[in-house]
Order: C-alpha cells, then structure tokens, then sequence
C-alpha cells in the first residue's frame, strides 16, 4: 500500500484554540429625531453609504424659523429696554454729581441729596433686570436657532443605512428613531471564550481569524483589545474582543458574520506534535498508524492543543517516527506499506539512496 508519511517532530511552539466567534460593529446606532414635527423631506434609501454630517431626515422647518424670528424681535425689543435703563441710570448718576457740588452751599438740599441716592440706586437696579431680561432672551434666540438647525438630522458617523423607521409626512415625536445607521468599516471581532483558557490571554496578544466559508490557510492577525470582567452563568465563558486587521482580505465582513479566531494557548514551550491528516478518530479514541520497518503500525495517541496544521502530543508517540499522513484510512495494522513521497524531515537518507540509484 503507497503511503504519504510525515514525520513527528518536537519543537517549541504556542499552543492555539480556535473559537467561533462574529464581527460586530464597533459603531451602529438608531438616528433619532432632536425636535417634534412631521417628516418633509428622506434624503436617504436603506444600504446608502454616508459620511458624518450628511443629512438624512429634514423636518418641517417652517414653525421653528418663525419662533427663532420672535425671539429675535423679543431681543430686540429687550435690547432697547436696556438701553433706556441704562440712560436712565445716566440720568439718576448725573443728579447726584450735581448735588454734590452744591454741598457746602446754601443751595444744598440734603433730603434732596438722599432722594437722588435713591433714585440711583432704582435706576441700576432696573438696568441690571434690564440686562438680565436681554441675556434671557439671547439664550432664548439661540435655542430657537438650535432647534431650526435640528430639523436636520445628520449622519453621527460614516456608514451604512440598514433601515428605516419612518415615512414621508409621518409626525416625528423627540426622541423617535428615524433610521438605524452601521460602520461597516470599522469592525471588531468578539468570541466567548471558556473561562479557564482566558487565564492564558491577555490585551496586545496578537491572535488570527479566518473568514466563513474561505478557502484561505493562514489566518489574518487580530489584535486583542480587551478581556470584559463578565462570565457568562450558564456557558462560563466570558467575551473577548479583537480588533482585526481587515487590510488584505478578499471581502468585507458583515455584522454578525461568523469568524474562526485562533488564539494562542499559554506561553511558547516545547512540544511534540504530529501532523492533523495523521489523526484517525474511531469509538475507541484517537490512532495514528506509524510506519516501522516498513509495516503500518497503529498507535494511541492522546492530544493536546492544535498548532497550525498540527496537533500537541501529549502520549503515544516520540520525536522522528513516521506518521502516515495519506491512505491512512484503508491500512490495517500490520500491513506491508510503501512510501510514495519522502518525508520532509527524513528526506536526506532518501535523496541520497535516490541519487545513488540514478
């Protein structure tokens, strides 16, 4: 029987996990409505692309633009009360400094003299209400005028529509949502992770993911971002996110797309592993067939953590022996076999019998 083998090697490696995990947005939120009214204008369809500050919703506008004009009025009109308190002010401030320089004469009238103190002293005090009632009204304009920019309702941030909750005409209370707006371009990665494996994380470790469905080998590097202290009760497992590195993938990921994330498993150590296409799970458990002189010879092996494309050894199996990594799965133990390609690890000994024969 032809046999493709590949040999049992002992190197230092990091033990890896690999979890399902989804991409989730690291912004998604519903756009709500700032002021009352009815719905004008929808400048948007649901998956358009917009970018932070584009207008989506316009509300009738035509209420607020004439309250932000009274309240214009009202400043103004406020603006000349204060201006004729202040004159009055003048006035009072201008008795007294008269009355002053009659002191010492016979002209001096010193009841006079008090009721003029007087005076002054009502005339500020209305100047200052004056002047308190025209920066009411100031704050006043600037909310109308904030409530009339409001009937514009923007983009928070760059992204994508993917719904909408709202028609043409339809009356709009504060706080209503208009449409739910998703960053697709900035994306995060999250896994639940057992809690006894997290020990072995931590944020700044690099991990991988691997995209559903695609057909790629290597993973792309993800970057741990933060570990969150909740554990769930009934899995305990607790969340992991990861900022992935989207530069080179052959698709942009969706919201709630499955993921493979691979993370690592403790520090680098040595360790004894054999290749996965070695591996022949049956009832009993797990075998590999090893071949020794020249006959398929069927181990127990137990398994540690996965490696890439190889599993950790943990019994079973040393360092050199030959794992048979293709037609494995018709041998019989004790079977007579043949090496169709040389092993990568043992291919000296072969190459130089090889070249001895041409």
């Amino acid at each position: 029987m032809p046999v493709v083998v590949d040999p049992v090697v002992e190197s230092v490696e990091t033990g890896v996990q690999r979890i399902l995990g989804r991409f989730v947005a690291r912004d998604q939120a519903d756009v709500a409505a700032r002021v009352s009214g009815p719905v004008a204008e929808i400048l948007v369809e649901i998956g358009d692309r917009v970018t932070a500050g584009d207008v989506l919703v316009r509300v009738e506008d035509a209420r607020f633009a004439a309250i932000l004009e009274l309240r214009q009025m009202e400043l103004q009109e406020l603006a000349a009360g204060f201006e004729a308190a202040l004159a009055g002010q003048a006035m009072a401030q201008q008795d007294i400094e008269r009355l002053e320089r009659l002191r010492g004469s016979a002209a001096f009238n010193q009841a006079r003299f008090e009721d003029a103190q007087q005076m002054l002293i009502q005339a500020a005090a209305q100047a200052n209400q004056a002047q308190a009632r025209l920066r009411s009204a100031g704050v006043e304009v600037d909310l109308a005028a904030i409530d009339l920019e409001e009937t514009r309702i923007l983009a928070p941030f760059d992204g994508v529509v993917t719904s909408r909750h709202i028609q043409p005409g339809e009356y709009l209370s504060t706080g209503a949502p208009v449409l739910t707006l998703l960053s697709d371009r900035d994306m995060e990665i999250e896994v639940a992770v057992p809690g006894e494996q997290v020990a072995a994380l931590e944020p700044g470790m690099i991990a991988g993911f691997v995209l559903g469905g695609a057909a790629e080998t290597s993973p792309h590097d993800a970057v741990i971002r933060a570990i969150l202290p909740v554990e769930d009760s009934q899995t305990r497992a607790r969340a992991v996110r990861l900022t992935p590195v989207l530069a080179g993938l052959p698709r942009t990921p969706a919201a709630n797309e499955s993921v493979t994330v691979v993370l690592p498993v403790g520090s680098p150590r040595p360790m004894l592993t054999v290749h996965k296409d070695a591996v022949l799970t049956q009832i009993e458990g797990q075998f590999v067939y090893i071949v020794v002189d020249g006959l398929a010879t069927l181990r127990p092996v137990s398994l540690g953590a996965a490696v890439g494309e190889r599993f950790e050894v943990l019994a079973g199996l040393t360092a050199g022996e030959l794992a048979v990594i293709r037609g494995n799965e018709r041998l019989r133990p004790g079977q007579p076999v043949s090496i169709a390609a040389p092993p990568p690890a043992a291919g000296n000994q072969d190459g130089d019998d090889g070249g001895a024969a041409g």
